[in-house]
């Protein structure tokens, strides 16, 4: 789609050497190896997540054939990651879901990498390679199994091989495009959220296409129809569940955040490459080279226009006043910024070492431009690992509620109701016919009552023999829980001996309720 001002900047080792080339990959593999080390070694000390709880519980119960908890009704995803993520954990445990979920992000590195080559150099691509892979979004997404693990790779290979199809012989396009479509399908099926990349990949497909000169036929043939067609497959299959997920979907946005949070977290974790990819759009040569077309100023509305589709999803979450998972969500958003923002550090980089005197000897200069780009680099990954660490410690440890569960002599009979019901379930699985022994304070049905009428007639009636809160999740319906479980005698049995300070400030502290 563009070139750098000199054929010679274009490929490290194209007008010189194929060493410089292998030098270049060689980089690259070590810079893979250190992202996928910084995963799977990174490894947090706090309990399961939630979402990770939730989709490895429902993969058991999709493998055994029980779907009763109607997950696609209140799921934003398909069941393909919870099969994918149960069937793993089944076989080789949680050691072996880890590999895999750490396997995944890297193999979004890795093609995000290659599609920045394709489009640039390797100086961009390897830059590119920095900021996606360690950005603290993707990386704390690389530790945790979440849907969000299958639908950014698979959203990262649509982008490569919609490039890649605009660039191979003619006969390898429509391979390509079916490869895209299919990814990019099960990508959204994966997560919901990647129906709002639709509009940027599209319109960034079409650019690539048309500047290169490529009919667009097989773009309209092959691809926009394959990945609608997976998706109608999809919707027409599960309209029941989908509509119903749509209605009650007020009542899954949880607690509305002030809009101006909300930004401010988006561009806290996806910011940097966004401003980064502006700058790189900017910097794109506007004349003609020897190697790729024109880049026009025309061009460069529409690759602006992209970069703003690429946005949509914080635009979503501010409008429904919605911070749930947002920082997933501006990972998927820098698959798009990180190839136009690893070129424009490049040539950065060129400029820099141009005004800091590259090649006149004029060492205390260049010592200079270095030392202040190991200190911007040094303190990105210091920021991607600070993120990291947040990230991992933003949700309550539940080992001391849970180690009085594991004291307690529990069986199929138990009835527990717990504002993280899954992951107490994930510690304490009693095979694939336990549903009923877990109900969370998220929503429940009992008897002729639902929602909080039916938890708060349960504990009347004594149907939970243990409830579990830690104002979380549900700090409204909490309070009508703690006013029954006072009113019927329950009593406490176990209570955190000092509040967890999370680090987004939260205070909480987990209780443990037994029936009378």
């Amino acid at each position: 789609m563009t070139s750098t001002s000199s054929q010679e900047d274009w490929h490290l080792g194209e007008s010189t050497t194929g060493i410089r080339i292998h030098f270049g990959y060689g980089i690259a593999l070590i810079l893979i190896i250190a992202i996928f080390s910084v995963r799977f070694v990174g490894s947090s000390a706090n309990t399961i997540f939630y979402d990770e709880a939730v989709n490895i519980t429902l993969g058991w119960e999709a493998v055994s054939g029980d779907f009763s908890q109607d997950a696609t009704s209140w799921i934003f995803g398909s069941y393909l990651y919870p099969m994918v993520a149960g069937t793993i954990h089944h076989f080789v445990g949680d050691f072996g879901l880890r590999f895999f979920t750490v396997s995944l992000n890297t193999i979004a590195v890795v093609f995000v990498f290659f599609l920045t080559l394709n489009l640039f150099d390797h100086r961009s691509a390897l830059w590119a390679m920095l900021l996606f892979g360690l950005n603290g979004a993707n990386v704390s997404l690389g530790q945790l199994a979440v849907y969000d693990s299958l639908g950014l790779p698979l959203m990262a290979i649509a982008f490569y091989c919609t490039i890649q199809a605009g660039l191979v012989e003619p006969e390898k396009t429509n391979r390509y495009l079916f490869l895209a479509g299919v990814a990019l399908g099960l990508s959204i099926l994966a997560k919901y959220i990647g129906l709002l990349f639709l509009p940027a990949l599209f319109l960034v497909t079409i650019l690539h296409f048309y500047w290169y000169g490529r009919s667009l036929k097989p773009v309209f043939l092959i691809f926009f129809p394959l990945t609608l067609l997976i998706l109608g497959g999809y919707f027409l299959w599960n309209q029941e569940a989908l509509v119903s997920l749509w209605v009650q979907r007020e009542m899954l946005l949880f607690y509305p955040e002030e809009k101006w949070v909300i930004f401010r977290s988006y561009l806290a974790h996806a910011g940097v490459h966004l401003i980064l990819a502006i700058l790189g759009v900017l910097l794109l040569p506007s004349y003609q080279n020897p190697i790729m077309p024109v880049v026009s100023p025309k061009l460069k509305g529409f690759l602006f226009t992209f970069l703003g589709l690429a946005t949509v999803v914080a635009a979503y979450q501010v409008f429904t006043e919605n911070i749930q998972s947002l920082w997933k969500h501006a990972a998927y958003s820098t698959i798009f910024f990180a190839p136009f923002a690893g070129f424009g550090v490049s040539r950065l980089m060129a400029k820099g070492q141009h005004i800091f005197g590259r090649g006149n000897g004029d060492i205390p200069y260049r010592l200079l431009y270095t030392f202040l780009s190991i200190i911007s680099v040094v303190l990105f990954i210091e920021y991607g690992l600070a993120q990291n660490w947040g990230l991992l410690h933003s949700w309550p440890n539940l080992s001391g509620a849970n180690a009085y569960l594991q004291s307690q002599p529990l069986s199929l009979e138990t009835r527990i109701l717990a504002e993280e019901s899954a992951v107490y379930e994930y510690y304490n699985d009693f095979g694939a016919n336990d549903r009923d022994v877990w109900s969370n304070t998220f929503y429940m049905e009992y008897r002729e009552y639902k929602g909080v009428d039916a938890m708060v007639a349960g504990i009347r009636d004594h149907y939970f023999d243990i409830v579990i809160l830690d104002d979380y999740y549900t700090q409204e319906t909490n309070e009508h829980i703690r006013k029954a479980l006072a009113e019927h005698n329950y009593r406490r049995v176990y209570q955190d001996p000092d509040p967890q300070v999370l680090s987004t400030g939260q205070v909480i502290t987990v209780t443990v309720y037994r029936s009378p």
